[in-house]
């Protein structure tokens, strides 16, 4: 990533503590998903703690750990948060706004979040999010890989030949909502070869007719889906 959001490139000791953590923490999550009862104590323990500094941070007025937070915020849809249902240990609704406000969650989806989108998150709703995440994933990570001065630690993952065009999509909106259509496609004909077979898709359009007309009604709702979730 450039310009005024673009992280510092870390320098050599850096990026070795950055890959040992990873190692070990890729390690704990095996153990723990395997039932090893110390790994799940040591990963709740460092969650929990996390989650905390977290908060910690994105109440302080320190730019440069507040944007550190941005970096990835702005990209994601939702963000760990300490809840409880003692009062005492609990955000209250202004706090979780104000935390979530600060880090500007969602700021750089394709799509709105919260009381500013103008669609119930329905489970149709859900595959078409999902979809348009997708693409943007494929199409940051193509961003990634072929930025010289972009850092990149792990293994690289095989990318689908739609990823360049898709890094060349503008911003989702209101007038570039056509454009993401085709590579939005691809995926929901992936993922769905017969769209009238799965019942929350078939439910969406009221029409009779043959497969393929239903599929193709199916593939239009899609398609305004696309519009109505794009910013303006």
């Amino acid at each position: 990533m450039k310009g005024p959001h673009a992280r510092r490139k870390p320098d050599a000791d850096e990026t070795e503590v950055a890959d040992r953590f990873i190692v070990a923490w890729r390690d704990l999550f095996g153990r723990a998903e395997a039932g090893e009862s110390w790994a799940v104590h040591h990963l709740v323990w460092s969650v929990c703690y996390g989650v905390e500094l977290l908060q910690q941070v994105a109440r302080s007025n320190r730019p440069n750990l507040v944007d550190a937070l941005r970096y990835f915020a702005r990209n994601r849809e939702t963000w760990p948060l300490m809840r409880s249902p003692h009062p005492s240990f609990d955000l209250s609704d202004k706090e979780t706004a104000q935390i979530l406000q600060n880090i500007q969650l969602g700021e750089n989806l394709p799509f709105l979040l919260g009381k500013e989108a103008r669609t119930k998150h329905d489970k149709f709703t859900e595959i078409v999010i999902d979809l348009i995440s997708q693409v943007q994933s494929v199409a940051r990570t193509y961003q990634v890989y072929n930025d010289p001065k972009c850092l990149f630690v792990g293994k690289r993952k095989r990318l689908p030949r739609w990823a360049k065009g898709a890094a060349r999509l503008r911003p989702l909106r209101k007038e570039s909502a056509d454009l993401w259509w085709p590579y939005v496609r691809i995926l929901f004909h992936k993922k769905f070869p017969n769209p009238n077979e799965d019942p929350t898709l078939r439910a969406i359009v009221k029409k009779k007719g043959s497969p393929g007309v239903i599929n193709s009604a199916i593939r239009d709702q899609v398609r305004q889906k696309i519009r109505s979730l794009a910013r303006k």
